[in-house]
């Protein structure tokens, strides 16, 4: 697996953010395989945050699962338009009001930018959410060990897309996030 990152684009509305790294790719390309590689642990990183001296990244939220702990079934298949309408129903569920706005504003942004890719692509979703529930937060040794701790229960919301295109040979990575 040889990637090279082609840019990276940040969204932020509050508290609420959304990151999209664009890959070029040889070869074969595995899900599983790139989200435990430094690809997505260190290139997917916001640029502004790898800029900052060390000791000041590690201030930082890390991701909300155990990467090494999931699967390929943890993820969803799906196309341009299932991703797209996820996220349309995702937006129309229960949150205050400011916190809608904040993630439409967000998907919005993503959605637009989503749209210019053409079909090629197949899209792996992943949702902290499915893996949580009230118990897990109340006594997080009762939680899922796909979820890493303390940072699970600080993200509101905390959801990873890859998308691949074998046409294009290339490779989106998105972290959508609300902390």
């Amino acid at each position: 697996m040889l990637l090279k990152k082609l840019k990276q684009e940040k969204f932020d509305a509050d508290y609420h953010g959304a990151t999209i790294t664009t890959f070029s790719f040889e070869g074969q390309i595995e899900v599983i395989d790139f989200i435990n590689s430094d690809y997505f642990r260190i290139d997917c990183t916001r640029d502004d945050i790898k800029e900052k001296p060390l000791q000041q990244q590690n201030n930082y939220l890390k991701p909300a699962f155990n990467l090494e702990k999931l699967s390929i079934e943890d993820f969803r298949a799906l196309t341009l338009p299932g991703l797209i309408a996820f996220f349309d129903k995702y937006a129309t569920e229960e949150w205050g009001e400011s916190d809608r706005e904040d993630f439409i504003v967000i998907w919005n942004n993503l959605g637009n930018h989503l749209s210019q890719l053409g079909d090629s692509f197949t899209f792996f979703l992943i949702s902290k959410e499915w893996f949580e529930n009230q118990e897990s937060r109340k006594n997080p040794e009762k939680a899922d060990i796909k979820l890493k701790e303390p940072e699970f229960w600080i993200y509101g919301y905390y959801f990873i897309v890859v998308g691949i295109s074998k046409a294009k040979k290339e490779l989106i990575a998105i972290v959508m996030f609300y902390d």
